[in-house]
């Protein structure tokens, strides 16, 4: 059971003996409340117990006659560890108590439930609680008063501890309200004595300096109330009315130091009892949250001014928190949010991964990076980027979702864009800066002659003909200086044919505008260059004969003339020779013996 006691045992055991009471006889103001314990919650059993080193011994005990048991038998030390209220409905469903000792054999316990006596300081000296031999459950009001009892005991033990030390010391007996002072003045809260009207009496020492008050006299037997801002003075009023009438009172507010220092505090008034057990004075311990508050409005001012959807869920499905990122972005209002279940916001196709995903929160896991898509109020939706965790001890989950729809459309624009690429007719690749291929798509890896993922790697000058080089490289210059340039050459094929291909180049930048290579488009022209071809060879030679032509012949001329013009050492010459009775050819053997004839002389 060793797993099962607090960190600093060591310190709450030297505070529970200092209290004396271990292995001392009943005492009516103890057994009174065990006995109200019983009566409030209808149980047959109430105790009061406290944790030894290896024990649990019973201060009070009503419906049973142990006075102890062994620290196995858990009950008591699984609320003390819990630190709150710990509720078994039934025993025998629990499989922790299943094959508990006072489970299986007498006083055979099926209902358990009870609440830790904790001191100022903190420690955890035991439990107040009430047993039964049937399963049942607490009623919310029933609840409520054993944890009212549980600081009835913790004050009937901090009486008794003072009323020791007033039988040990005589002087301290003549002045109990010093000697109170005396015994407060260690702690680290604000205590003060208050009369039944309100009245200040004391204050501890750690009192006076949290509150910045450098002589008590002025504030002695002043109104408690006035201490506290209009706001707040309802509740301190109601919480005086509660611990006069015998009950603890508890409430936070805002009560500044009295140089004007901002402070905020957790409240608790409990009644001192007379030897009548009628309330005679009022005990208010009061702890300093000021920098849990601060803290707190410093997380709902990040909450509230998030530009992401923050919120907090409960296991039962339903928003309890929202930001107000979450009306700006999907339009419903904070009310239309919290009426209906979360899943009812998602996408159809996306409630199945969202359930499995909850599912897996539910166990422990987080969710970091989880998207689904969420309902507009105009019928659109926005795709969120989750990350969740779970507090199980809350038993509510804490969300952070991204709204990721401009990147989702990006990412689909850009799924669309690269299918187009990879499906266009024309060739397109991108290179990097040493000319090595990073990607390719389709039509410029089959002018290739290949597959994309061939071409990876590979650099451009396996795609050229080898003549067709330097011209290239001369392209490739000009476009590092004009950022594009457009040029026909001679492609060289995977399996060594040619082909004539039209190419663009253009250079790409990175974010940092650094030159970080260049895009190709290519076109096959193959087909029109071959057409050119034709037509320009039409053009110059004769249709019947395939012999150059006049039109070949002047050009010819006038270029041989413009050379000579330029070069004043070059000559030409114009030879010129006449066919005597050719038309006798034509007439008599016919056209295609006379265009034989032609081609015969004319290569002869």
């Amino acid at each position: 059971m060793k797993n099962l006691l607090p960190n600093n045992e060591v310190a709450r055991l030297e505070a529970l003996h200092q209290y004396q009471i271990l292995d001392t006889t009943p005492e009516e103001a103890f057994d009174d409340l065990t006995r109200l314990a019983a009566q409030i919650c209808e149980t047959p059993i109430a105790l009061i117990s406290l944790v030894d080193a290896n024990r649990l011994w019973f201060k009070s005990k009503l419906g049973v006659d142990l006075t102890e048991l062994s620290l196995d038998v858990k009950f008591c030390l699984l609320a003390t560890q819990k630190r709150d209220i710990l509720i078994i409905p039934d025993t025998l469903a629990d499989e922790q108590f299943a094959v508990n000792q006072i489970v299986n054999a007498s006083p055979y316990i099926r209902f358990y439930a009870g609440v830790p006596l904790i001191t100022a300081q903190g420690y955890v000296l035991g439990t107040i609680c009430v047993l039964d031999h049937v399963p049942r459950q607490l009623n919310q009001k029933q609840i409520d008063a054993l944890q009212v009892l549980s600081h009835q005991v913790v004050t009937q033990l901090e009486l008794r501890r003072s009323l020791i030390e007033l039988t040990r010391t005589s002087a301290e007996r003549q002045q109990p309200e010093e000697f109170l002072r005396r015994m407060l003045k260690s702690s680290a809260d604000c205590i003060n004595l208050l009369d039944l009207e309100g009245r200040l009496l004391s204050l501890n020492t750690q009192g006076l300096l949290a509150l910045e008050i450098d002589d008590f006299t002025p504030y002695k037997n002043s109104s408690w109330l006035e201490f506290w801002q209009e706001t707040d003075r309802e509740a301190v009023y109601a919480t005086l009315a509660t611990a006069k009438a015998g009950a603890v009172g508890k409430f936070q507010g805002y009560c500044p130091t009295a140089k004007g220092k901002p402070k905020w505090w957790d409240v608790v008034v409990t009644p001192i009892m007379d030897a009548k057990g009628k309330p005679e004075q009022l005990l208010v311990i009061a702890r300093d949250i000021t920098e849990r508050k601060q803290a707190e409005e410093e997380r709902d001012r990040f909450f509230n001014l998030s530009l992401n959807l923050m919120c907090i869920v409960g296991v039962d499905g339903y928003f309890k928190r929202l930001n107000p990122a979450w009306s700006k972005i999907l339009g419903f209002t904070q009310a239309e949010l919290l009426a209906k279940p979360y899943i009812e916001f998602v996408h159809p196709e996306d409630r199945a991964a969202t359930i499995s995903e909850a599912q897996k929160i539910a166990i422990g896991r987080e969710t970091i990076g989880f998207e689904n898509r969420y309902l507009c109020k105009d019928g659109s939706y926005k795709w969120l980027l989750w990350n969740t965790v779970r507090f199980a001890e809350q038993e509510l989950l804490y969300s952070v979702a991204h709204d990721i729809t401009e990147r989702k459309q990006a990412e689909e624009e850009l799924h669309e864009m690269r299918v187009a690429l990879e499906n266009a007719v024309e060739g397109i690749s991108r290179l990097d800066t040493q000319g090595r291929y990073i990607s390719v798509n389709r039509a410029y890896a089959s002018n290739f002659g290949c597959q994309p993922e061939d071409m990876i790697g590979m650099e451009w000058q396996l795609t050229v003909h080898p003549e067709e080089r330097e011209n290239m490289m001369a392209a490739y210059q000009y476009m590092l200086t004009n950022d594009k340039v457009e040029v026909e050459t001679r492609g060289m094929r995977k399996d060594g044919s040619v082909y004539y291909k039209q190419s663009v180049m253009v250079s790409a930048y990175d974010k940092q505008q650094k030159f970080s290579g260049h895009y190709c488009f290519t076109k096959d022209v193959t087909e029109r260059k071959q057409t050119e071809e034709q037509l320009r060879y039409q053009a110059c030679h004769d249709a019947l004969t395939g012999l150059p032509n006049r039109f070949l012949f002047i050009d010819r001329v006038d270029h041989a003339i413009k050379r000579a013009k330029r070069q004043k050492d070059y000559l030409f010459a114009v030879l010129f020779l006449d066919l005597d009775r050719f038309k006798v050819v034509n007439d008599s053997l016919g056209h295609i013996i006379g265009d034989q004839l032609l081609v015969a002389i004319a290569t002869g």
